[in-house]
């Protein structure tokens, strides 16, 4: 399963931005590290980069990022109407 963002495997949770984006935590690849997580907004495209850790950090981060974060979800088919 891959989507237009690159990402292969379903986001293990999500928070909802100011507008309606996602911000998406998913996990590292293991042969960087067990048990590290990372995040992407979907709206705006900021991403946690290469700094990456346990889900407590990750979650904090997101959930930041959510709150501050006022950029448009992506534009859907139905939208393009």
């Amino acid at each position: 399963m891959s989507t237009h963002s690159g990402e292969t495997k379903p986001p293990v949770a999500r928070y909802i931005n100011q507008a309606g984006a996602e911000i998406r935590i998913s996990e590292v690849d293991p042969a960087l590290g067990e048990g590290q997580y990372k995040w992407r907004c979907t709206g705006c495209g900021e991403n946690s980069g290469m700094y990456f850790g346990p889900m407590p950090f990750t979650r904090r981060r997101a959930n930041e990022h959510a709150n501050a974060c006022r950029a448009l979800p992506p534009e859907t088919s139905k939208d393009a109407l």
